[in-house]
């Protein structure tokens, strides 16, 4: 009979595939919005920081599939921040910030690696894993110029977790590998990145006395969900 802490396990596994973003070097500088809640959230699609693709593809195709990361991660960013923090929508590179009590959020990427389906499913333990590294800038759109007031960088990717050929187990293994091989990826990283971002700005708001509806609490690197404050 398979008991039914190993189905719950392995059905854990199979959802959460080992994934995790957090957030770390958050920064505030000299310069501090005024204390209240931007009437808008403005987010710029990520760039690469230079050379920071290792996604198995060159030239065009690199590119194309540079921009459609961005805009994905810049799509996920303002669901969230709509959700979560304010009215929030997207802001083209070749559109100049416009001078209004909003914010806008922006970055780049460190370091994206798509790694290796096939190693995660058959080996795990962190080969062929994914691992997605941006840093984040967030800009006071209220003055003349936009003014920047908080940095941070988020880091995360998958997997930790075995693979199939680990020591054998008739059910969680062949479901670890599964879990390995479908529930990782990019895609998945970025959606767990825009979560982080949002709520490191969550954290950020709430650090300014701002009362929020919805909050969030960031992950601080190395450690639980909701331990410790990032700011």
């Amino acid at each position: 009979m398979i008991k039914p802490t190993l189905l719950l396990l392995a059905s854990c596994l199979f959802l959460t595939a080992c994934s995790s973003v957090s957030v770390r070097n958050a920064v505030t500088d000299a310069y501090q919005p005024p204390a209240v809640l931007p009437a808008k959230i403005y987010v710029r699609d990520f760039t690469d920081s230079g050379h920071s693709f290792r996604v198995g593809r060159a030239d065009q195709e690199l590119a194309a599939m540079q921009v459609a990361f961005s805009a994905s991660l810049t799509s996920a960013i303002v669901e969230r921040a709509k959700k979560h923090l304010a009215p929030a929508e997207p802001l083209a590179a070749s559109i100049a910030p416009p001078q209004e009590a909003a914010w806008l959020v922006t970055g780049h990427f460190d370091r994206v690696n798509q790694g290796s389906r096939a190693l995660r499913a058959v080996f795990g333990w962190g080969f062929g894993g994914t691992k997605l590294e941006t840093t984040v800038e967030v800009y006071d759109l209220s003055t003349a110029t936009p003014r920047r007031f908080l940095t941070f960088q988020t880091t995360g990717g998958s997997n930790a977790q075995p693979g199939m050929l680990t020591p054998p187990d008739p059910i969680g293994t062949p479901m670890t590998g599964i879990a390995a091989a479908t529930g990782t990826g990019l895609s998945i990283d970025a959606k767990r990145t825009s979560r982080m971002i949002t709520a490191a700005l969550s954290e950020y708001i709430a650090s300014r006395g701002i009362t929020l509806a919805s909050p969030l609490r960031a992950k601080p690197l190395g450690a639980l969900p909701g331990k410790k404050k990032t700011f």
